[in-house]
């Protein structure tokens, strides 16, 4: 039997409310996966993506439906987890098409202004 390994599996899901004037909400989810070979872990990775889809009716209503997408699986830099593990690193060469992401509203002022509050 092959040892396992851990593997970081990159799952995108996007809410869509079926009626009003709602723009998709997205997520972007690292999920660690533990398997003894890559077969598996994708097989792993595929189903937690499907776990994450569902079909709700919200408070207003509206039928909300979660779809995700696995949108890459890589080995794990570090098979140990401790404080400050780097987890995941990608290598890529458009500069432009990264420097198009909206790190300003990802939300991570308002998780550091929640995490400093009593």
């Amino acid at each position: 039997m092959n040892p396992s390994s851990h593997y970081i599996a990159i799952i995108l899901s996007e809410s869509s409310p079926t009626a009003g004037e709602h723009e998709p909400l997205y997520e972007e989810s690292f999920v660690v996966i533990t398997a003894t070979s890559p077969e598996e872990a994708l097989d792993k990775a595929m189903a937690r993506a499907r776990w994450g889809e569902q079909q709700y009716e919200n408070v207003y209503g509206d039928v909300v439906t979660w779809n995700s997408t696995l949108v890459e699986l890589g080995s794990a830099l570090q098979d140990t987890f401790e404080d400050g593990t780097e987890i995941y690193a990608r290598f890529f060469r458009n500069k432009a098409a990264y420097d198009k992401l909206d790190f300003e509203n990802f939300g991570f002022e308002d998780f550091a202004k929640d995490a400093a509050e009593p």
